[in-house]
């Protein structure tokens, strides 16, 4: 599979998404930046959910869009918050980690290096944001303010 290519065959169609609830405490961002207009397919998409216990977190999954051919769990990034306090040191290995999980694709946006860099802020970002947050709320969707 590639870009705009999906897992579906031509004789199969999907009929329904399940959503599974988080746990009290979760956290949760989806950021995503365009280079030119919000209608553009995302340079870079982030989401993430952490959910923190006593200062700790507990699990966290993180996933990016746009950077590579294809969807991309982070799992490495994922493992870098594991059990640690949601802080700089944290957030800066979760980052370095996602940068080194991904392929990034080259292309009239932006070349491969710049995605790899752009994974980095973004990774930060995030993470930030739901370290401020409260817990069992949204931190937000879509583009920063």
């Amino acid at each position: 599979m590639g870009f705009y290519e999906t897992a579906v065959a031509p004789d199969e169609v999907l009929v329904g998404v399940e959503v599974v609830a988080q746990a009290p405490g979760a956290k949760w961002r989806y950021l995503k930046w365009t280079p030119r207009a919000r209608e553009d397919k995302p340079l870079v998409g982030l989401a993430a959910l952490v959910e923190l216990e006593d200062g700790a977190c507990r699990r966290a999954r993180l996933a990016v869009g746009g950077v590579a051919d294809r969807p991309v769990l982070l799992s490495g990034a994922s493992a870098a918050l594991s059990g640690r306090e949601l802080g700089e040191a944290s957030i800066a290995d979760a980052a370095e980690a996602a940068a080194g999980e991904v392929d990034p694709i080259d292309d009239l946006q932006a070349s491969a290096g710049y995605r790899r860099d752009m994974l980095r802020v973004w990774v930060r970002r995030v993470l930030r944001e739901l370290a401020g947050a409260e817990a069992g709320t949204e931190a937000g969707t879509g583009e920063p303010s």
